[in-house]
């Protein structure tokens, strides 16, 4: 697998990540998250991008789906440890 198509396959997991955010009620804080995670992916940041959905996640409780997501990110990108991570964060949802 090339790089390009490589990222395109974390952007995709990220976006599917970020569909799982809130979107009513935000604070500033949280939509300066969004901010930055939107400015990430439109410059090929990705692990930024990560980091951005990563602390949103730490502000709103989210669904396992979310965590499932982000462990795909974490693969692609190869980010050992944040895979472990997230897995720790689904297995705390059971």
């Amino acid at each position: 697998m090339n790089l390009v198509s490589n990222w395109e396959i974390t952007k995709q997991h990220l976006d599917n990540a970020f569909s799982f955010i809130p979107t009513n009620g935000l604070s500033e804080n949280e939509l300066s998250f969004i901010k930055d995670f939107n400015d990430y992916i439109y410059h090929n940041e990705l692990k930024l991008a990560f980091d951005s959905l990563d602390e949103l996640a730490e502000i709103n409780k989210l669904p396992k789906e979310f965590w499932k997501e982000m462990i795909l990110a974490a693969r692609q990108m190869k980010l050992e440890k944040y895979i472990q991570r997230c897995q720790e964060k689904l297995e705390i949802d059971d």
